[in-house]
Parts: structure tokens; sequence; C-alpha cells
């Protein structure tokens, strides 16, 4: 009986401090987004960790990239005599760490007058 008791009581005292412990956690949380919160709605938010727009300069050659991305004869599955060119391919992210985007993109019957709409996963 007397070690079930102070199994109850040592459960008891790792509970409390348990719900000190993660209680503090969620406060800060909760104090930091209020105060990005504020900042948005007050207009104070700060722009020195975005990083710099100079970083991404470097434009690849895109010479032929539409030819080799056309969907000739259709996606497997569609009915023929589709009227309108698709194009599915890979662009480019991060050359270096070997990282790209994949996209499908469907032209309009008139491309002229229709917005454009492009996948994008990765």
């Amino acid at each position: 009986m007397e070690g079930l008791r102070k199994r109850m009581v040592l459960l008891l005292l790792s509970m409390t401090i348990a719900k000190f412990h993660f209680g503090t956690c969620e406060a800060k949380q909760g104090q930091a987004l209020m105060q990005h919160m504020n900042a948005q709605f007050v207009g104070n938010v700060g722009f020195e960790n975005w990083g710099s727009f100079d970083e991404v300069t470097r434009v690849l050659p895109q010479h032929g990239l539409r030819e080799r991305d056309e969907i000739v004869g259709g996606l497997p599955g569609e009915p023929a005599g589709v009227e309108f060119k698709q194009y599915a391919g890979y662009v480019t992210v991060d050359e270096k760490a070997g990282r790209a985007l994949f996209y499908y993109l469907a032209e309009a019957v008139n491309p002229l007058s229709k917005p454009l709409l492009l996948w994008l996963n990765g």
C-alpha cells in the first residue's frame, strides 16, 4: 500500500511540473503571435530578415525548352482531338542543390484573350 502511495505522489508531482513547463510554452507562443499580429496592424513589420532580392539574379538559357516540354499526342486516357497545347516539365529552383518544381501548363484555345494558369508542384 505504501508503494502505491509513493507512486501516486510521484505521478502527481511529475504532472504538476509538466503542466507548469508546457503552460509557459503556450503563453510564450501566444504572446509571440499577438506581437506579430499587432505589428502587422500597426505597420511595424520588420523587413530585415526577408533576405535580398539580389540573391536570385541568375537566368538560365531558355532555348528549346518549350518544344522539349510540349506533350505531343495528349495525356494517357485523354480523348483524341484535343485542340489545345499542353506542356509539362521542371523549373529549376536551386541548381546547386538540385531542386526543381514540376509544372503542368494547358494553353488556352485562344491564348491572347485568356488568363494564364500555371500549376506547380514541389
